[in-house]
């Protein structure tokens, strides 16, 4: 039986308002038991420790406490960038309609005003195509927050890159799982069949194309309780989205994958993707994203050479 697979885009927006609503203004979800309770007792004390059932303690885990959640909402979290630049990505050629001294459509006026660029017609000049980037953010208990933190910081870097060489970016966080939501995997009795598995893919939409960047707007996503507190949030938010409830585990991990960086040239889509069930004491493997995103193109060879 093929997978099942759908996607659910939410804005980041409504991630934020929801975990403002729930821990700041302790307003209750009922949509959404998994983590209804959670927020509640975040809310009742946004200093306690937090771990993830099998005494796992924040420090180790959820990467920080409610109330390093919410200072980070809103002030934003800055980690340390890992630098790089993109000097290699590829361009794209536009042709449009410009003043030029050689061809098109002649100007009276601009002729007799002097100017040497009284033509007006199409000339070819090179420029960069936007770009949709999905991050993938998705971790399985094993997986330290320090190594999350690290995940982050680099991919902050990366965006920084690209933006700086004049991309407009549509910015995603991707959150791919298996049955997520109730209903997703086993037998429905009421039909009389098996489900199977079903794939969801939260994309978090942080940046839409067009719009001016500001990453202090939702950098507390790559902050150390980024994903505990906010992924796991915007998991039930896309749940209200469709009308359904997310499962207490809150999903399963999609095992087999591993870190690196991928560019589908055709579609202009860059994939960033993370190792989901990553051991306590594997490190972010900077030199091989690097030289992943240097294979593509996106990045100097001398960057991929650190």
């Amino acid at each position: 039986m093929a997978q099942k697979m759908r996607n659910i885009v939410i804005d980041w927006s409504d991630v934020k308002d929801r975990y403002l609503r729930s821990v700041e203004r302790g307003e209750r979800w009922r949509s959404q038991p998994a983590m209804s309770g959670r927020l509640a007792g975040w809310h009742k004390n946004p200093y306690q420790k937090d771990d993830d059932g099998g005494g796992f303690m924040e420090d180790d885990w959820s990467g920080g406490t409610a109330a390093d959640t919410l200072k980070w909402l809103r002030e934003g979290f800055r980690a340390p960038e890992f630098v790089h630049a993109a000097e290699y990505v590829p361009t794209a050629e536009k042709i449009r309609n410009t003043w030029n001294p050689h061809e098109g459509d002649y100007d009276i006026f601009r002729a007799a005003a002097g100017r040497d660029d009284y033509y007006l017609g199409p000339q070819k000049r090179l420029s960069k195509p936007g770009l949709r980037v999905q991050i993938e953010f998705a971790f399985a208990w094993t997986v330290s927050s320090k190594t999350i933190q690290e995940y982050g910081a680099w991919c902050a870097g990366f965006l920084g890159a690209l933006e700086t060489e004049g991309y407009d970016l549509v910015v995603d966080m991707w959150i791919p799982l298996d049955n997520l939501y109730e209903g997703d995997g086993g037998y429905d009795y009421e039909k009389q069949e098996y489900n199977g598995n079903v794939r969801s893919n939260v994309l978090v939409r942080v940046k839409r194309p067009n719009e001016v960047s500001d990453f202090t707007e939702w950098s507390s996503l790559f902050s150390p309780t980024g994903y505990r507190h906010l992924g796991f949030t915007a998991k039930c938010v896309a749940g209200d989205k469709i009308g359904k409830k997310a499962v207490s585990s809150l999903g399963m991990t999609v095992g087999g994958k591993t870190w690196g960086v991928e560019y589908d040239k055709d579609e202009a889509v860059v994939r960033i993707l993370c190792n989901q069930r990553a051991g306590g004491s594997e490190k972010l493997p900077t030199k091989a994203m690097n030289e992943a995103a240097r294979k593509c193109g996106l990045l100097p060879e001398i960057v991929g050479q650190r």
